[in-house]
């Protein structure tokens, strides 16, 4: 079921499910970034090589699936890194933690549960900290600072991310997909923060979805599903897929974890 590249960092999975990108695409998926601008760095280094190294008149297209900022260190780098991508054609997904942080920045007491799973860190990379006592006036001022010094990544994430981007039978999408549930009908809370009704279901027995969001140490597949978030601000290890012809998983520490899936 699996065969080795001839590069030692990646390895090949042909799974039982058939969905495929479009003929003429050849993708990489990234997954969940965190702030981790090195592994960012490494992998993209990593999909260059690898890019090269096919000369089958495919397309290549690079899809971010979201989660660029929080937890790591450097979120700002992240940004830059993004916004760079994205001018040279890259598709970048929208994740829960961009979408939580431009809600601070536009309703900062509504928003300001931000701060608590990973906000503190992004603030840091602004040169930015948190008040000891978040009252309204503190928090009002907080955001003013933020949107100040995220300059350019405002609208960034305001206007150049997407939900969901497709390919041939393939969905590219940060969380979740209601099952069965076309994609412009799709609710936006679930595409970026999952399903509580149905956390990882199949959206449609013929289509694959490859996203992030779910984090483990390792990629995991399920019916309908590719999950390539492998924790990158814990694990310093960021994941890719290729798909094409086949499915490639390589990572930015060497060989994927969860090859063995």
């Amino acid at each position: 079921m699996l065969r080795f590249l001839r590069r030692k960092d990646q390895q090949v999975h042909q799974p039982a499910y058939q969905p495929r990108v479009a003929p003429t695409d050849r993708i990489y998926a990234v997954g969940d970034i965190h702030g981790q601008a090195h592994c960012l760095d490494i992998l993209l280094d990593r999909i260059d090589a690898d890019w090269r190294h096919h000369e089958d008149g495919r397309r290549a297209q690079l899809v971010l699936l979201g989660d660029y900022v929080d937890r790591g260190a450097d979120s700002r780098t992240v940004l830059d890194r993004v916004a760079a991508l994205v001018d040279g054609g890259a598709i970048a997904l929208r994740g829960n933690h961009e979408a939580a942080m431009l809600g601070f920045v536009n309703d900062p007491v509504k928003g300001a549960n931000w701060l608590q799973f990973g906000g503190i860190q992004t603030l840091a990379s602004y040169r930015l900290a948190a008040p000891r006592r978040p009252g309204p006036e503190e928090l009002t001022a907080l955001a003013a600072d933020l949107a100040e010094a995220m300059g350019p990544h405002v609208a960034l994430l305001r206007d150049k991310l997407v939900n969901y981007h497709t390919s041939g039978d393939v969905v590219f999408v940060h969380a979740d997909l209601e099952p069965g549930v076309d994609l412009e009908l799709q609710d936006e809370a679930v595409m970026l923060w999952g399903d509580p009704e149905h956390p990882g279901a199949t959206w449609r027995a013929d289509k694959l979805v490859v996203h992030g969001h779910y984090a483990d140490v390792k990629p995991i597949e399920s019916e309908g599903r590719l999950c390539i978030d492998t924790g990158a601000f814990y694990t310093n290890n960021l994941t890719c897929v290729r798909l094409d012809g086949e499915v490639a998983l390589f990572g930015s520490l060497g060989p994927a974890p969860g090859a063995a899936m």
